[in-house]
C-alpha cells in the first residue's frame, strides 16, 4: 500500500496519504476493531483540548497491551507496538481520521520502539533535513508548502520520527504523503483550495506536494515562536534548545514516557542546531519568509 515513517503498512481500511518511499524497517499493520477488542482496561497518562478552543479534546492511556489512543473526531486507536499493530473503529475512514492515525497513533508507535517523534512538519534540502516544530498556528504545515513551492521536498508536514541509533546525524523518515493546510496557507503559496479535495471540519485541505524518496540526515532544527512582524532567527543553547522543544515531543505521556522522550531529544540537540525564529504576520511574505530561513538555518 505504502509507507510510514520506513515502515510498510498493510490496512482493513482504505488509506490515502501513505508515503511512496520504500518501507526498510519492518511493517505496521492497521486493522479494524470490533467493538470488544477496543473495551481496554488501563492508567489515563495524558489529557489535552485541541488549541482552537473547540471542544475537541485527546486522551491516552496505557493498557496491557501497549496504549490506547482516543480522539473526539475520529475515536479510539488501540496501538501495540510490540506487534507492530493499530487496531481502530472509524465510523468513517474519511480525511479527518486519517489524519489522527498518521500524525498521532503512527508517531505514537514508532516512539514506543524507540524512535523521537515530534510535533513537527520537515523539509528535505542539499545540507540535510530542516525540522520545523511548534504549537499549532505557528506556521508548521504553511512552511512545508512554502518550501515544497520552492522545490524541496516534504519529508513530514504534522508528525516528524527521527531515527536515532548509533548514527552521528539523526534520519528522518518520510511520513504522510501531502500538506493539510488553510486556506490563507494556500494563498500565501498563490493557490486556491482545490475543488475536488475534501476540507476538514477546520477548513484544512490536503494538497499534493513534492515527496521525499527516502530518509534524510537533520542539519537543523527550528522551533517556532508567535509570529511578528518580520523574520527572526535565534540559535538556541543546547539546554535552552531542550526546553524549548520538549512540548513538541510524542509520547506515551507520563514519567515514564517522557524520560526517554527526553533522552533521544538531548541527543539531537548535541547532533544539530537548534534555532527559535519567527514567521511575519503577513503571509503574503511567505515565500520570501520561507527561504531566509532556510538560508541561514540550513547553510
Amino acid at each position: 500500500m505504502g509507507s510510514l515513517f520506513g515502515y510498510e503498512v498493510s490496512a482493513d481500511v482504505p488509506l490515502a496519504r501513505l508515503s511512496r518511499s520504500a518501507g526498510r524497517r519492518g511493517r505496521i499493520r492497521v486493522e479494524r476493531a470490533t467493538e470488544a477488542t477496543l473495551d481496554l482496561r488501563g492508567e489515563i497518562t495524558a489529557v489535552h483540548g485541541w488549541d482552537d478552543g473547540s471542544s475537541a479534546g485527546f486522551a491516552l492511556a496505557t493498557v496491557p497491551s501497549g496504549l490506547l489512543a482516543w480522539c473526539s473526531v475520529s475515536g479510539p486507536f488501540h496501538i501495540d507496538a510490540s506487534a507492530r499493530r493499530i487496531v481502530a473503529a472509524p465510523t468513517s475512514c474519511d480525511e479527518v481520521w486519517e489524519q489522527r492515525l498518521v500524525a498521532t497513533a503512527a508517531p505514537l508507535l514508532v516512539a514506543e520502539r524507540g524512535d523521537l517523534a515530534l510535533h513537527a512538519s520537515a523539509v528535505a534540502t542539499g545540507d540535510g533535513a530542516v525540522i520545523w516544530c511548534g504549537p499549532t498556528t505557528r506556521g508548521k504545515s504553511t512552511l512545508a508548502l512554502l518550501c515544497a513551492r520552492l522545490g524541496f521536498s516534504v519529508l513530514a508536514e504534522d508528525g516528524a520520527v527521527l531515527e536515532l541509533g548509533g548514527r552521528a546525524r539523526p534520519l528522518v523518515w518520510p511520513g504522510a504523503r501531502g500538506a493539510r493546510v488553510s486556506a490563507e496557507a494556500l494563498a500565501a503559496a498563490g493557490e486556491r483550495p482545490p475543488s475536488d479535495a475534501h476540507a476538514a471540519s477546520n477548513g484544512r485541505h490536503v494538497v499534493p506536494v513534492l515527496e521525499a524518496a527516502g530518509p534524510c540526515p537533520v542539519a537543523a532544527v527550528v522551533v517556532l515562536a508567535p509570529r511578528g512582524q518580520d523574520v527572526a532567527i535565534q540559535r538556541l543553547a543546547p539546554a535552552a534548545a531542550v526546553a524549548a522543544l520538549t512540548p513538541s515531543l510524542i509520547h506515551r505521556g507520563g514519567p515514564e514516557g517522557l524520560r526517554p522522550a527526553i533522552a533521544l531529544l538531548a541527543r539531537l540537540v548535541e547532533a544539530a542546531p537548534v534555532y527559535r525564529a519567527s514567521m511575519p504576520d503577513d503571509l503574503e511574505r511567505g515565500p520570501a519568509a520561507a527561504t531566509s530561513l532556510l538560508e541561514a538555518v540550513a547553510a
